[in-house]
């Protein structure tokens, strides 16, 4: 880009003032952006190995059969675990403030 230019302002009124009977002519020249450029999502080159214990675990979600009951829970013969998992969770539950344990009311069975 050219910094030093001159300007005849002078020059462009007159022409303006002499021409009375031209109709004034604007060329409009349409700019179409260009197409966003997609690109592809970089990927990392090395090869994924997925971990044995996912493996593990799904197969074991799969396979293992938990009690649906709590009678279910108690007379089978990991009942110690289930007691144990159970207590675990109540303490964590009341030392968050989640629940407040209350008496049952008069005539219900727990």
């Amino acid at each position: 880009m050219e910094r030093d230019v001159e300007f005849f302002e002078d020059k462009f009124s007159r022409d303006d003032e002499n021409s009375n009977n031209t109709t004034p002519t604007s060329t409009f020249q349409e700019i179409v952006p260009p197409p966003p450029i997609m690109e592809e999502p970089r990927r990392s080159a090395r090869d994924r190995i997925e971990k044995k214990s996912d493996k593990i675990g799904r197969f074991l979600l799969l396979t293992w059969d938990n009690p649906k009951t709590f009678t279910e829970s108690m007379t089978s013969k990991d009942d110690p675990l289930w007691k144990e998992a159970i207590n675990d969770e109540m303490d964590s539950i009341i030392g968050n403030g989640t629940w407040e344990l209350a008496d049952l009311p008069r005539g219900k069975r727990p």
